[in-house]
């Protein structure tokens, strides 16, 4: 497991913005997370890059208040994606409904 950090501008530090597991990314997401102008969730462009040189297949965001999760391939979000600056640094949002949801066990 490879911890994947980012710069945060609102915290001025350095944050853990998930893990690589294997080619699978993985970012525990919390409610306030959800962006409703997308129905969605996003990931700072800085680490969308390290995903694609990391050769990083797939997303997958764990929402525990949910008691599931949302997995979406590099390329679902690359096709898909929105990228947009809302006041944390440039990031890419996918809506849910281009997400498979698994329940967790």
């Amino acid at each position: 497991m490879i911890q994947v950090t980012t710069h945060d501008p609102r915290k001025l530090k350095e944050v853990v913005a998930g893990e690589i597991e294997g080619k699978t990314f993985v970012k525990h997401v919390k409610k306030n997370h959800l962006v409703f102008i997308f129905d969605g969730y996003g990931i700072q462009m800085s680490v969308f890059k390290q995903l694609k040189i990391s050769h990083v297949k797939e997303i997958k965001l764990v929402r525990k208040y949910m008691q599931d999760t949302l997995t979406a391939s590099l390329k679902t979000w690359e096709e898909a994606g929105v990228v947009r600056d809302l006041g944390s640094g440039e990031q890419i949002f996918l809506p849910i409904d281009k997400m498979e949801r698994s329940l967790l066990n």
